[in-house]
């Protein structure tokens, strides 16, 4: 139990560490607001591609064996993507906060918050098929975000313009030059490999730091209700349904582990940006990014737990 425990603690407390590093340095003002935009601009353009691209380039990755595990998060995701639609409908009244609950339920910060932890306690595993399943998991959440987003504020799905939002997104970009590189044996110049190994490295760090500095309480509006329910339904609802699903398809170990850091993490900080540029309630994303944030670092610890003490990795 005490072994349980410890490994636990180790996986989740230094995301909690950096994250509260970030809160501090806004709160002494070492980071403001213009700052935490540019450098999340910078993450998700540069970093975050190098961070996926890496983690496919020269790694051995077996269609056979893990084709059933990437298939099963797909289809969970797009499961849970729709159960969401008349259970939001049910319980909000308002079309503009719907779309923004829809997301907030099921957008994942799997890059900041998942992978450090999957490689905290898997080590230097060949994750490949973990990539290959989130790239699979970015272009759902991308293309049906859109949608939920137009369906609620009564406008019509342009195809035109979801498939050049998927197609232009770099993280997506990244992953397939990966997978291309992956499965022909190309290789690039090792000045080149050296450095996006680099900045995909330092990606995580900086991301926790600026999740940290994103949290602000201050500006929680007046829609507790609905950021209770979403909060729930995003650390709680989806990790559970995900990892008993997983129990009953026989996945254990590393997949194990995996289905709880693509399922369980926060919503993306993203999630606010889709919310307030498509005519949704981009606060009540906001607030539902704030409050996850602050809560994921002890609800996975709590997650890896008891999938720990019941043996399933």
């Amino acid at each position: 139990m005490l072994s349980n425990f410890l490994l636990s603690f180790e996986a989740v407390c230094p995301m909690f560490l950096i994250i509260a590093a970030g809160y501090a340095a806004k709160k002494l003002g070492m980071i403001d607001d213009r700052a935490l935009r540019q450098v999340n601009k910078v993450l998700f353009n540069i970093a975050f591609p190098c961070t996926c691209f890496k983690s496919l380039y020269g790694a051995e990755f077996d269609l056979s064996s893990d084709a059933g595990f990437i298939i099963y998060c797909w289809v969970v995701a797009l499961v849970c993507w729709i159960l969401a639609c008349p259970l939001v409908m049910k319980i909000e009244k308002c079309n503009k906060r719907r779309g923004a609950m829809v997301q907030a339920m099921n957008r994942t910060n799997y890059l900041v918050i998942g992978l450090p932890i999957l490689h905290s306690i898997c080590g230097d595993t060949e994750l490949a098929f973990v990539t290959v399943a989130l790239s699979g998991l970015i272009l759902i959440s991308n293309v049906i975000s859109i949608v939920v987003m137009e369906l609620f504020r009564g406008g019509k799905p342009e195809p035109k313009h979801m498939a050049r939002s998927v197609f232009i997104n770099p993280i997506i970009l990244a992953t397939l030059l990966g997978i291309v590189t992956m499965v022909t044996g190309i290789t690039i110049p090792a000045p080149l490999a050296s450095a996006a190994s680099s900045l995909g490295g330092a990606a995580t760090p900086i991301a926790l730091l600026m999740i940290g500095a994103s949290i602000d309480f201050k500006h929680m509006g007046d829609s507790i209700k609905p950021v209770i329910i979403c909060v729930t339904g995003k650390l709680i609802i989806l990790p559970l349904i995900a990892a008993a699903g997983g129990v009953l398809m026989g996945f254990r170990g590393v997949e194990f582990v995996a289905l709880l850091i693509l399922f369980g993490p926060s919503p993306t900080t993203t999630s606010y940006t889709v919310a307030d540029q498509m005519g949704s309630d981009g606060d009540l994303a906001r607030d539902c990014v704030v409050i996850a944030s602050a809560l994921v670092a002890f609800t996975m610890f709590l997650w890896i737990f008891l999938f720990r003490s019941l043996g399933m990795f």
